[in-house]
């Protein structure tokens, strides 16, 4: 009997863990481990802004320079989402033993959200950067083509608009 209530609680939180991650990456791309939608703010942004480095003035230098941060950050975040699903991994493992020992488990629990926090602040740091990227009339520029709507046309996405 208690084995069958052990295993019912397991794969509740099993469950209760998959469902909200499976919601935040509903829409696929960076939002739903552990940068919540700062990854996707990110990329969208410098993907706009190579879709629209001729109308903004980029420089080749500052085109290069948004391309390797784009590679440098999807690197990084592929890095540490792996680690935060390892971390997921392993407090699944910890809850399946005979007797799952709290203080363990917890513990992990404290490792994924630290690598959650990571994430988010790298993120954060390279969005920081591919702001400094740009000279003020450049950003000015950039938010003015948010503002009016012209966000620009992406090739890759049938000519469709690129909301905020």
């Amino acid at each position: 009997m208690k084995r069958k209530v052990l295993s019912l609680t397991i794969l509740a939180l099993a469950l209760s863990l998959s469902v909200p991650r499976a919601w935040a990456n509903h829409g696929g791309g960076y939002g739903g481990r552990g940068g919540h939608d700062l990854g996707a703010k990110f990329f969208w942004k410098a993907h706009m802004l190579m879709e629209n480095k001729e109308a903004l003035g980029l420089s080749a230098d500052q085109a290069d320079a948004i391309h390797q941060l784009k590679i440098d950050v999807k690197k990084e975040w592929l890095r540490q989402s792996a680690e935060i699903e390892i971390a997921e991994i392993d407090i699944m493992s910890a809850l399946k033993t005979e007797k799952p020992d709290v203080d363990a488990v917890n513990q992990l629990i404290d490792k994924k959200y630290e690598l959650k926090k990571a994430l988010s602040k790298t993120i954060v740091s390279s969005l920081v950067k591919l702001k400094s990227t740009l000279d003020q009339k450049q950003w000015d520029a950039f938010k003015k083509l948010k503002e009016d709507g012209k966000k620009g046309t992406c090739s890759r996405c049938q000519g469709m608009k690129h909301g905020s």
